[in-house]
């Protein structure tokens, strides 16, 4: 190890004090070995350790610093022992020339977390020599973690009386299987169940399915036929949960519109025998959508005549 200095000089520059520059050198006996990419389970705590050794003999280097730096990717920091937590961190190392962190995520989400490493050679004691970067190096830490999403449509609008279907999917983003799966289907009093496929329990008004297993990837689905009893806007809720204590919801709204017609009739109560009178028929559509085809028919009593004879 030590340190070189090379000049160069442009006798030509006009500037005498630009004509020259000089360079320097760093001879480092040093070598370093970063932590592989890991796969470790969301929510736990893991150790990235450095090794910095010397290239000749394999020697253990002490004293070196090896900072970490989180770059991208899964939110985590780095914990101490102290209980200080950052998104960077300097470790120094020991007698056998390691340098460890802990890094940990900050969710229980999987995803993949980037990391810099960047090596240090200490500052000499005597204070002839500074500290300088040496080298960069780089890792990831996965996150490794079940997940659950659901879904559900089906009608935005609907009628009194009518079969309505829906459609559920319950899937699993994450990157390990998630377990014994609730999935239920809740609807309001306007609405009753007719029966599904896959076929579920009916509590109520609640369906229920449940799910060993769910794999990686795999997307769950169910089909759900119900009968309009009601009006208004009425709410579809589904939601899952897993013995890993992941739970996930989602809802779709169906507007029934109620078709009703009212008939109100005003008229005399007395008339003199070959006296025209009027009667009037109001028609009032209670329904939220228009009706077509509507038939008026009055069918006139004993003693009343429709003065077009008819």
């Amino acid at each position: 190890e030590g340190v070189s200095r090379v000049a160069a000089m442009a006798p030509n520059v006009p500037m005498w004090n630009g004509r020259s520059q000089t360079a320097v050198i760093e001879w480092i006996d040093a070598q370093w070995a970063a932590p592989a990419p890991a796969i470790v389970r969301a929510g736990t705590q893991h150790t990235l350790t450095t090794k910095v050794t010397r290239s000749t003999d394999g020697t253990p280097l002490v004293g070196w610093v090896v900072r970490y730096e989180i770059l991208e990717g899964a939110p985590a920091q780095f914990v101490s022992y102290q209980g200080d937590a950052g998104v960077a961190a300097d470790a120094t190392t020991d007698s056998n020339g390691q340098a460890s962190v802990t890094i940990s995520p900050t969710t229980n989400a999987s995803g993949t977390t980037q990391v810099r490493i960047q090596i240090l050679r200490p500052a000499a004691p005597d204070g002839s020599r500074t500290a300088i970067a040496v080298g960069d190096a780089y890792t990831s830490v996965t996150w490794s973690a079940p997940g659950l999403a659901a879904n559900i449509v089906g009608p935005q609008q609907a009628n009194t009386g009518d079969v309505v279907n829906y459609h559920i999917e319950v899937t699993n983003p994450g990157d390990m299987p998630v377990t014994n799966v609730d999935v239920s289907h809740v609807v309001s009093p306007e609405m009753s169940f007719l029966g599904s496929s896959p076929p579920g329990q009916v509590f109520g008004n609640r369906m229920q399915w449940q799910l060993p297993v769910i794999e990686p990837g795999m997307v769950m689905g169910f089909d759900v036929s119900c009968r309009v009893e009601g009006g208004g806007d009425i709410a579809h809720h589904v939601s899952a949960t897993s013995a890993e204590g992941i739970a996930a919801e989602a809802s779709t709204v169906t507007r029934v519109l109620q078709t009703g017609l009212t008939i109100r009739m005003t008229g005399p109560v007395t008339a003199q025998v070959g006296q025209t009178v009027t009667f009037e028929i109001a028609i009032t559509n209670d329904s939220s959508a228009p009706l077509t085809n509507v038939w008026v028919t009055d069918e006139l009593g004993a003693g009343l005549q429709h003065v077009s004879g008819d």
